[in-house]
């Protein structure tokens, strides 16, 4: 004690003191040692004033902030501790010092049930995180709050140019298989470049939870804006980029839940389901153009140690806004299977059966579409990279363009190449960049669908 008091004494008068009592001088680093030692024996109150006058001999030491963090909260004064941790974690010099800091600031708000707040510190932490232990640990730790939080949100954005931003012809002319050319396509129905952006924002609001299940509502916004280019614009001057938006808004309740498998199958994990109950509408060029009412379920079961087989589908009443108003139905199966490889390397194969129904002319078709995609384990340079393989094939059995009835319906076959690229060493917050390159090209008997372009893609996503 008698050491605690002399190192008072040099915290708040000046850096170097001679304490009388024990003859010796002090600095400021055995006052920063002896406020340690006074947080270790919890006595709050003496690392507070210890943290307070290294703070006058030097208002931006990181340490120093931290120390009085510290003693505010063993002394309940949480809000005080808060607004210190933030200013240890902005003074602090080292990487191992933001990383505490940041810890400690998230474990605050965790104690005043602030766990947006906390989520974010922790976010914050990953940035410094001395060791892949924990980092991985930094991550559970978010996840665990995930699961506490009443609302909890996801949101992806993406943004770049395209060579065909309105899914346009390659050609001027309007011909169908099997029938002379029978006319000539406007400019806007032809491909035109510029830009794209989207939003995806997922919200969640959960309204009950026990150790197997988890009911919530959900909220989904996706807008997809584009942004012709000066060459589009003068090409197509009737076309406005707003012409080109697309949104899809849902709000749905879903509930969640797993069941054990067979006991042959106890080291794996349970099998998980998801049934959901979906309102959604869909507007384009601002427009409404359609509203569903969707019934769907999914079952995900590991049948092998690091695989995973996901199976469902969904059920769907349309109702179509768009003159003339009709009615259909949509159903969807789908099906993905995943195996993680050697070296964290992954391969998934996708498989998508569509099949609408309805009474009006052009809309009602049957469609599959599969994928193949393959994840490098190991970064190419600064990346990590994901390759994804995918082929469509739609038929149309009623199809008309203006009065000429096409023969044998429309039939269109496209394929797509994305390759992805993950920046995960300038993660930030726990957000890592992301660039796509894709190419599709579609050949159909109408040439209107026949098309083809290239999208570059700059992305931002949660890299957990």
């Amino acid at each position: 004690m008698r050491r605690l008091l002399c190192a008072l004494l040099v915290a708040l008068l000046m850096p170097q003191l001679v304490c009388a009592q024990s003859a010796r001088s002090y600095s400021l680093p055995e006052a920063r040692l002896a406020a340690q030692e006074a947080l270790t024996q919890r006595a709050y109150g003496l690392a507070l004033q210890l943290g307070m006058g290294l703070l006058q001999a030097d208002p931006n030491d990181g340490q120093a902030h931290f120390i009085v963090s510290q003693a505010q909260a063993g002394l309940g004064q949480l809000a005080k501790a808060r607004k210190a941790a933030r200013k240890a974690f902005a003074k602090a010099r080292k990487p191992r010092d933001r990383f505490t800091a940041a810890q400690a600031s998230a474990g605050l708000a965790l104690r005043d049930g602030r766990y947006g707040a906390a989520q974010y510190w922790l976010r914050r932490a990953l940035e410094t995180a001395p060791a892949p232990a924990a980092r991985r640990q930094t991550i559970a730790d978010f996840k665990r709050l995930q699961a506490l939080k009443t609302v909890t949100w996801d949101l992806d954005l993406a943004l770049g140019p395209s060579s065909n931003v309105n899914a346009g012809a390659e050609t001027a002319e309007l011909s169908i298989d099997g029938l002379t050319p029978v006319g000539v396509l406007s400019a806007d129905a032809q491909a035109l470049s510029g830009s794209v952006a989207k939003v995806d924002l997922r919200a969640r609001y959960k309204l009950h939870s026990t150790s197997n299940s988890l009911w919530h509502w959900q909220l989904r916004v996706f807008q997809r804006n584009v942004r012709l280019s000066t060459a589009a614009k003068a090409r197509a001057p009737e076309l406005h980029s707003s012409d080109l938006s697309f949104g899809r808004y849902e709000l749905g309740l879903q509930k969640l839940w797993h069941t054990n498998q067979r006991p042959q199958q106890a080291l794996h994990a349970p099998r998980r389901h998801r049934l959901s109950l979906t309102l959604g509408e869909t507007l384009s060029a601002g427009k409404k153009y359609s509203s569903a009412l969707t019934v769907g379920y999914l079952q995900q079961q590991n049948p092998a140690p690091g695989a995973s087989f996901v199976w469902g589908g969904q059920l769907s009443q349309l109702t179509y806004s768009a003159p003339p108003k009709h009615r259909g139905t949509e159903l969807e199966l789908r099906a993905n299977f995943t195996k993680n490889l050697e070296n964290k390397s992954y391969f998934q194969a996708g498989l998508t059966l569509r099949h609408i129904e309805t009474a009006q002319i052009n809309t009602s078709q049957r469609s599959v579409l599969a994928h193949l995609r393959y994840g490098f384990g190991q970064p190419v340079g600064p990346a990590k990279l994901d390759l994804t393989l995918s082929a469509q094939h739609s038929h149309f059995a009623d199809y008309a363009i203006g009065f000429i009835r096409v023969p044998g319906g429309r039939t269109d076959k496209s394929a797509a190449a994305t390759l992805n690229l993950r920046f995960e060493s300038y993660e930030r917050a726990g957000f890592v960049p992301s660039l796509a390159l894709q190419y599709q090209a579609s050949r159909s008997n109408i040439s209107r669908f026949t098309a083809r372009g290239a999208t570059l893609t700059l992305g931002l996503s949660s890299s957990f």
